[in-house]
């Protein structure tokens, strides 16, 4: 049977999408709350989903919690905070396999619903707040995390050349905030911002699985019908714009690979082509810079591109390179641009990027999760939102003035480079 999709309007600001595939075995939730983000709540948001997932009223910790997960045949409750443009997003989730598959035909269904709605409306609370013990730890490993960011030195060179790359713009913002706002984080401030979310910001719900019986569809609504709102709608997630002139910066450690990040910026619109141009540019084994920047002329360890956010227009190249070859590593890369501006490159190399978009379009519907992922991200970031199927049409009919045409629209914005101290 085919996948069926239905959209309809919770409340004020708050959507609900259900889509149903007779082939799946398991039941997901998807709960996604977002706002512009913004410095001074980054760090608060950041908490939620590890306070949130964690435990409830009911579940006053995190080993009660695990336990009645493991009752129903090994379900989870999971959130993390990620960006999408210029929005921050606090995503919760939960699973369990369906009903028909359990043994004795339980209602797990339910009562997950019921455990994942407490969760979210009816947290732990102690004195009116979160509670001061497991905030605690939250907080800790809250600070942890950002402190372990400098670890992984390809993570770290991203999002200091965010930073660059979008300047004064939101998206400059960390998803995590920064360590100095995390650190001033009490029970309080992380209570009142909670409850600032749930009447104010905007939110998808998004349920994947074979079915969906209404009574389970009420209970897991309900409580979002019954917030009390004060929802704004928000500006649109706007094109990063393009520097006058290239900015550069070059950061050292004590590292022995050097990280360099190429952001070029664009305004086309044709998703399906700049994605063809992309996949032929580099996020391919016979991509252009995979072909020659690494296998040819070895400059790199490794030299993808891609898209990070969409709709923000920025294209980055992702660099591991020895220090000695940074600049004939750059220009290379910039050659292979040109290279395709001019059309040079064959039939074979456009269908193996076509095949390589297409092979990874067809796999999205056998994971609940991704599947999740591709509709939010379009919900929340102002995207058509079109099928895999769709998609994959599209892509079959850009063409090798399309795939051109988008590369001419890019342009280099910013050069950040994390090099060693010597």
């Amino acid at each position: 049977m085919p996948i069926t999709y239905k959209r309809e309007e919770v409340c004020s600001g708050i959507s609900y999408t259900e889509i149903i595939d007779s082939r799946l075995k398991t039941n997901t939730i998807c709960v996604s709350f977002f706002e512009p983000i913004k410095a001074e709540n980054a760090s608060a948001n950041a908490i939620l989903p590890s306070i949130l997932t964690d435990s409830s009223a009911v579940y006053p910790s995190v080993t009660e919690l695990s336990r009645k997960l493991e009752s129903l045949y090994g379900a989870n409750i999971r959130g993390g905070v990620s960006k999408a443009g210029d929005y921050q997003v606090i995503m919760l989730s939960a699973s369990c396999i369906n009903d028909e598959y359990t043994i004795n035909k339980e209602k797990i269904f339910d009562e997950l619903i019921e455990t994942f709605v407490g969760c979210i409306f009816d947290p732990h609370l102690q004195n009116g707040v979160f509670a001061a013990d497991d905030f605690a730890l939250k907080k800790q490993e809250l600070l942890d995390d950002i402190d372990a960011e400098i670890n992984n030195k390809r993570a770290y060179a991203f999002l200091r050349a965010a930073e660059l790359i979008y300047c004064v713009e939101p998206a400059s913002v960390p998803e995590t905030g920064s360590r100095e706002d995390a650190a001033k984080l009490t029970p309080q401030s992380a209570y009142s911002r909670y409850r600032k979310i749930l009447s104010s910001a905007g939110a998808e719900i998004i349920y994947i699985g074979k079915d969906m019986p209404l009574q389970n569809k009420d209970k897991l609504l309900a409580p979002f019908r019954s917030l009390e709102r004060e929802y704004d709608t928000f500006d649109a997630i706007k094109r990063s714009p393009l520097k006058t002139e290239i900015a550069s910066r070059t950061e050292r450690l004590s590292i022995m690979q050097s990280k360099m990040i190429l952001a070029f910026k664009t305004s086309f619109e044709d998703q399906a082509a700049m994605r063809m141009f992309s996949a032929l540019y580099g996020e391919t084994p016979v991509s252009k810079l995979f072909s020659n920047v690494r296998e040819k002329l070895s400059l790199c360890y490794y030299c993808p591109c891609g898209f990070k956010d969409d709709r923000k227009g920025v294209l980055f190249v992702d660099c591991g390179v020895e220090h000695d070859n940074l600049e004939p590593a750059k220009k290379e890369i910039l050659a292979q641009l040109e290279e395709i501006r001019k059309g040079n490159f064959t039939d074979d190399e456009i269908n193996s990027a076509r095949l390589a978009i297409i092979n990874s379009l067809k796999g999205i519907n056998d994971i609940p999760s991704r599947i999740a992922n591709r509709y939010m991200n379009r919900f929340i970031t102002g995207q058509e939102v079109i099928s895999p199927e769709k998609e994959i049409e599209r892509i079959k009919a850009v063409t090798k003035d399309d795939i051109i045409a988008a590369a001419e629209s890019v342009r280099l914005d910013t050069v950040y480079i994390l090099t060693g101290k010597e």
